[in-house]
């Protein structure tokens, strides 16, 4: 989680909000270091309190139970 909050927040540094926040967006790597994908609905120029609230989600979004993003596992 931590590393997912930090990976965010660099982004978030530049004003850019990712705007599709979900588990599958987060890629972690060898050492724990976290490298974010799928930027097609990232936004520049964002204000902070709609990168306070995009990261105001990042936990729920990463526990979630969704398939958002992902693939749903096919079922026999």
């Amino acid at each position: 989680m931590d590393g997912c909050k930090k990976a965010l927040g660099r982004l978030h540094e530049l004003g850019i909000k990712l705007g599709d926040i979900n588990k599958h967006n987060f890629l972690v790597r060898d050492g724990h270091d976290v490298v974010l994908v799928d930027f097609e609905t990232a936004k520049r120029d964002c204000s902070p309190l709609e990168l306070e609230d995009e990261m105001s989600t990042l936990k729920s979004s990463l526990e979630g139970t969704s398939f958002r993003g992902g693939v749903e596992p096919a079922y026999e």
